[in-house]
């Protein structure tokens, strides 16, 4: 689980910080408006389930949290093997 979650922190950080050559600068979410949305909808794709996974790990459920850690990064790595991104 900590791995898994250290692997989406470790996307979300590479997001944020490649965030201003999206977007053409430091100056935010100012870019195109579909850049914007693909980058939070991103950045919430790496968020989102490990949280619901640490939900599901408190509960007693260490599977399904566990899953739901390495869905995205192991996602994202499925895509970048297949040219999807």
């Amino acid at each position: 689980m900590a791995f898994g979650l250290l692997a989406d922190a470790g996307v979300v950080i590479l997001l944020i910080a490649i965030s201003g050559f999206v977007f053409g600068g430091p100056e935010g979410a100012r870019g195109e408006i579909y850049a914007v949305m693909e980058w939070a909808g991103a950045v919430a794709t790496f968020v989102i389930p490990p949280a619901i996974g640490l939900w599901f790990w408190r509960r007693g459920r260490p599977d399904v949290g566990i899953a739901l850690a390495w869905l995205p990064p192991l996602a994202a790595l499925a895509a970048l093997a297949l040219g999807l991104l």
